[in-house]
């Protein structure tokens, strides 16, 4: 996952990359951020509202939005999702059900 984010942004060289990480609530986005700034995972806790993550990958300064995926945040996403660079949806593939909701909320928010 690291190679090819690294190779992404070898690909498409930014200096700044502006990330909406958004998804259902417990789909791992706070987790994947995790990996993506430090190279493991941490305990973690459902985000209330929405974390900012900044870090460097390569030559890239990254600052992410991590957006809380309970309903009452959901209507946000768009809010943030404008402006950024990269628009990250999240999808816990290992629960049918969620990924199948998933596809509705996404729906939803970008119609």
């Amino acid at each position: 996952m690291g190679q090819l984010l690294q190779r992404m942004l070898e690909i498409f060289y930014s200096k700044k990359l502006d990330v909406v990480v958004i998804g259902l609530e417990n789909s791992g986005k706070t987790t994947l951020l995790s990996v993506l700034a430090h190279n493991q995972p941490v305990e973690t806790v459902p985000t209330i509202g929405l974390n900012v993550k900044v870090f460097k990958k390569g030559k890239v300064n990254m600052k992410c939005w991590d957006i809380g995926g309970q309903a009452q945040y959901r209507s946000e996403w768009a809010r943030y999702a404008r402006g950024c660079d990269v628009v990250l949806y999240v999808v816990d593939a290992a629960d049918p059900k969620k990924a199948w909701n998933s596809k509705e909320g996404v729906t939803q928010t970008f119609r």
